[in-house]
């Protein structure tokens, strides 16, 4: 009889980790070559391969996230240029309206100055 014999019922499943300390699948290795349950040696070559499928799947997974949050930023810098857009035209329309304001209390203050001189003539002797 074989030593440490695999039974036919036995499975060996290794999870695939990420990054984030998600488990994003798992790996199954059935029905090995020689008939026995796997070697340390073995369990830990089964990690590294998972380990190495983790790195693109993580990079998969940080790609989506890079282009959301640049979706994200466009948006938001769409919004801010919109918004900047909107300001300046109302600094404008209100430096509009403040300048003909100024214009129309100098041509004010002008009437009342000239007013003031022809009253203090009429005063005088």
């Amino acid at each position: 009889m074989d030593k440490d014999p695999r039974h036919p019922e036995d499975a060996l499943l290794a999870h695939v980790d990420l990054r984030e300390k998600t488990v994003a699948g798992m790996c199954s290795l059935d029905s090995p070559r020689t008939g026995k349950r796997p070697s340390q040696e073995m369990l830990l070559l089964l990690d590294v391969f998972t380990n190495l499928a983790a790195v693109p799947i993580d990079n998969a997974w940080l790609y989506e996230q890079v282009q959301r949050e640049l979706g994200k930023r466009k948006q938001a810098q769409e919004a801010l240029r919109q918004a900047h857009g909107e300001l300046e035209r109302r600094v404008e329309e209100r430096t509009g309206e403040i300048r003909g304001t100024l214009g129309k209390l100098r041509r004010t203050t002008e009437t009342s100055i000239q007013a003031m001189a022809l009253i203090v003539e009429m005063k005088a002797p």
